[in-house]
């Protein structure tokens, strides 16, 4: 009997430390460790249900093959070698960039990107760029700043104010909670943004409730404000800036009156959170990531890194504009392969299935690993046409998901438990080991084994290269050995900080753009396009991360399993009066993009105008929110706009 460190691999902020007993090769407990930083003893519903799955009845468990009468098991000599012969045929036939690989960061290791080395080996594919995520976002910071760097979690404990612009964390970031609780009970005013009253709400001092969307306008007001009153930091500006003439052409028209008009926010809080920035410094702003998930996006972002720079909140002790950070880009040893030579065409993810329709030369061979993209992706009756198009696809996954249902080849994985890692991810500060505490089920591989064995079968091995496991991560690390950082270390003594994250994120105010400042943006404010007739669809339709879920991963091992049978729509109730509808009533939710049956729930937290109905429901079960949403491009970096469509709610029968 021993307690073993691991480190969860799930893709959300806090990338949580745990502690796992194993008794006789098998696991009998976990918990948080108490000696992270971050997880402080306690890790959320996600993480006990990561390691759950290890034994959950839905696990795949064979190699599955589809027939005429449905899937087949099939030994995996039979699958790899299938496999194998698939990809000479499309590559013979059509070249390199008939391959398609798809993945995301279901498992968030940084030896799963061995994936890219298997296909550069090859010699080229194509891969879809942007995120499913936070694309618009990403790319407006590294327009602004050239690159992204925020500050570490604990920094906001420095803070005078600190604004969740956005963000959840009840929700989707637990572990910064009791932080943030800590800031307040030091004197911080904690702000939140969000059109809905979320329950990370119940904490804030102030609550701001803009209109899905009009985030960047809020902006856009708070910085007329600031410059009209003389809040701005003249040095920064002076010295540090691009465009600050052009962003006050745009900004002077953004009266608070006109920001309420276009927000619904009232024009008095309008001037309160431009004197928060202003003269509440330091202010650490909090990005989620909804309020980049529309047409807009890009710009939203750029307007509120506006306001955290121009206010003086760049390059200060508590402050901060905090989206993401690069400081892990060069620790560590390039496992992608990014230097071999292939050639790689590109797809953007929002109009993913639209270009794999149109695609010359056309794409004969699918594989999907981390991600359940069926699922995930916007316009789900157009990524359904497209995958049928496809003649060969293939999956490795856990379980049989949308995707895999759709696939010919389904490829049992190994769970975190089963296989050595790695977690360094973009939101966390922290690097921690995964080892294998366990040992995989006989009829299941590890990903290095089936790339690696996949790459001998087509005579790429000395190209993509032949380690084990544990070979790559000792590897992959050598980089991080000058600052004390080994493998050894990180089972021994547990997660260890970043070497080069420092106190203060751009502390010198010396950006990463070609000339070294700041680039504001210079454009007007563009509202959501909202495609559909106002009329005839006048609810907005937000789809936000489900509690208790990661996107469509545990949506079998939901906490209402067992009760709901349909997804759940929540309304105002004065939206569901005009509409004759009442609480758990069964309804039709349609877009101009398609229809789906849910439930109603009645709450005071969703403003009128909202209709609120979280994403990750599959659709074998009845769900899939991505029948209702939008597949096109946004302004900035490859997001996906799925926030950007209105809805009609109407009941689905009379009593």
């Amino acid at each position: 009997m021993a307690w073993y460190r691991t480190t969860c691999p799930l893709n959300c902020f806090d990338s949580c430390g745990i502690l796992v007993e194993i008794i006789d090769g098998k696991i009998n407990n976990f918990k948080g460790d108490p000696a992270h930083p971050i997880t402080r003893g306690f890790i959320c519903s996600k993480g006990q249900k990561a390691i759950k799955r290890h034994f959950s009845p839905d696990r795949l468990l064979y190699p599955l093959i589809k027939s005429k009468k449905g899937f087949e098991k099939i030994d995996w000599e039979s699958a790899l070698a299938l496999w194998a012969e698939k990809i000479e045929q499309a590559q013979s036939d059509y070249g390199p960039t008939s391959l398609l690989h798809i993945n995301d960061y279901g498992h968030n290791g940084r030896l799963k990107n061995l994936e890219h080395r298997f296909f550069r080996a090859l010699g080229g594919y194509t891969v879809p760029t942007g995120s499913m995520c936070w694309g618009s976002g990403y790319q407006a910071q590294k327009e602004d700043f050239g690159a992204l760097y925020s500050h570490p979690w604990l920094d906001c404990c420095q803070s005078r104010h600190i604004v969740l612009w956005g963000r959840d964390p009840a929700f989707t970031n637990i572990h910064l909670i009791p932080i943030l609780k800590e800031a307040q009970q030091g004197g911080a005013r904690i702000v939140v943004i969000n059109p809905v009253k979320t329950l990370t709400a119940d904490l804030a001092d102030l609550l701001l409730q803009p209109r899905p969307g009009t985030d960047g306008a809020l902006a856009l007001g708070a910085l007329h404000v600031l410059l009209s009153e003389g809040w701005y930091d003249a040095e920064f500006v002076a010295q540090r800036v691009n465009g600050f003439e052009g962003l006050a052409k745009v900004a002077v028209n953004w009266t608070p009156e006109r920001t309420q008009e276009v927000t619904g926010v009232p024009a008095e809080l309008v001037r309160e959170l431009a004197r928060i920035y202003g003269r509440g410094r330091p202010v650490a702003t909090f990005f989620g990531y909804g309020l980049q998930r529309y047409a807009n996006g890009g710009q939203t972002v750029r307007y509120i890194d506006a306001l955290c720079g121009l206010s003086g909140n760049i390059g200060i002790s508590g402050g901060g504009a905090n989206y993401a950070h690069q400081y892990w880009q060069g620790l560590l040893n390039d496992i992608k392969g990014e230097n071999i030579f292939a050639e790689v065409r590109e797809f953007s993810f929002p109009t993913l299935a639209q270009e794999i329709l149109s695609a010359q030369p056309p794409i004969q061979v699918i594989s999907v690993a981390r991600t359940n993209p069926v699922c995930q992706l916007p316009n789900t009756s157009e990524v359904l046409r497209a995958w049928r198009q496809v003649p060969f696809k293939v999956v490795m996954d856990l379980q049989l998901t949308d995707t895999a249902e759709q696939a010919d080849l389904v490829l049992p994985v190994a769970g975190f438990l089963e296989t050595p890692d790695v977690i360094a991810t973009s939101w966390g500060d922290y690097i921690g080991a995964v080892p294998a505490l366990i040992s995989p089920p006989d009829t299941v591989k590890d990903e290095v084994e089936i790339w690696t064995e996949l790459a001998r079968r087509l005579n790429k091995l000395s190209v993509f290269g032949e380690r084990t496991a544990m070979e790559w991560i000792h590897w992959l690390l050598e980089p991080l050995r000058p600052y004390g950082i080994t493998w050894d270390k990180l089972i021994s003594e547990g997660a260890c900080i970043c070497p080069v994250m420092p106190q203060v994120a751009w502390a010198e105010r010396k950006f990463a753009t070609a000339n070294g400042k700041m680039n504001l943006i210079n454009e007007e404010w563009q509202s959501p396009r909202y495609y559909q007739d106002p009329e005839e669809f006048p609810l907005v339709l937000l789809t936000p991360h489900p509690k208790g879920q990661l996107h469509s991963q545990f949506f079998r091992e939901r906490e209402d399993a067992q009760e709901a049978s349909l997804p759940l729509v929540e309304i105002n109730p004065a939206e569901a009066q005009k509409r004759y509808v009442r609480n758990y009533d069964q309804v039709i939710i349609e877009t101009g993009y398609g229809q789906l049956v849910a439930r109603v729930s009645l709450t005071e937290r969703v403003p009128t105008g909202i209709a609120l109905l979280p994403e990750g429901w599959w659709l074998k079960d009845g769900g899939g929110v991505n029948w209702l949403t939008p597949a096109f491009a946004p302004d900035l970096g490859g997001g996906i706009p799925y926030y950007d469509v209105k809805c009609e709610i109407r009941k689905w029968h009379i009593d």
